[in-house]
């Protein structure tokens, strides 16, 4: 798994870290590092016109060779929005963050909750997907951060391939032929406003 095990190291760090200053931070530690990943990255989406339904919104950059999506991606790109529903089911989502207490450190969790069926997956069984990609706050403008607070927003997970592809585009591109490649984690309900506020609140400590 791409960034897997750089995860893993991380989380090593984050518990040590916690249980030498007496910290009881052991559950938060476990959600956000469950099933972990390192994202590549996270791109606003800004639909033509401004203030049209798809403007506003975020995509999750997703590691080349993750291994449920490569899949279900593939079968995006193959397939007409009407038929998404046979390969792929968003379940839930939610941000989670957590605060280095000793070090510059802060993470922002995006857990995602699917299923992916086996159109997507030749031959087999429907297969859970449940993974969580982290992004480093000290990283994330804080547009970016705005997006996620705000209610009704659009969320979509983006394969690394296209994401690279976008950046390298000259002028305005289709938002919409871009989502086209992407797979719908659907609308924020203003509930990630409490981890962002955690994160602001972390950044800022350390601006100090």
């Amino acid at each position: 798994m791409p960034d897997e095990g750089l995860a893993m190291l991380l989380r090593a760090d984050f518990e040590v870290a916690y249980a030498a200053q007496g910290r009881w931070g052991a559950a938060a530690i476990e959600r956000i590092f469950d099933r972990a990943v390192l994202g590549p990255g996270l791109v606003g989406l800004d639909g033509v016109p401004p203030g049209g339904p798809l403007d506003g919104g975020v995509a999750v950059v997703v590691p080349s060779g993750e291994p449920v999506l490569a899949g279900a991606f593939e079968m995006r790109d193959r397939l007409p929005d009407s038929r998404l529903e046979e390969f792929w089911r968003f379940q839930s989502g939610r941000w989670l963050f957590a605060g280095h207490p000793g070090r510059r450190c802060g993470l922002l969790g995006h857990r995602v909750e699917a299923t992916v069926s086996p159109a997507a997956r030749t031959g087999g069984q429907s297969e859970a997907l449940v993974r969580t990609f982290l992004f480093d706050i000290f990283a994330m403008p804080d547009s970016l951060l705005d997006r996620f607070s705000r209610r009704g927003s659009l969320s979509w997970l983006m394969p690394q391939e296209i994401a690279e592809r976008e950046q390298r585009r000259e002028g305005i591109g289709s938002l919409v032929e871009t989502l086209s490649y992407c797979l719908p984690l659907g609308r924020s309900s203003g509930d990630e406003i409490k981890p962002i506020a955690l994160a602001r609140d972390y950044r800022a400590m350390w601006a100090e």
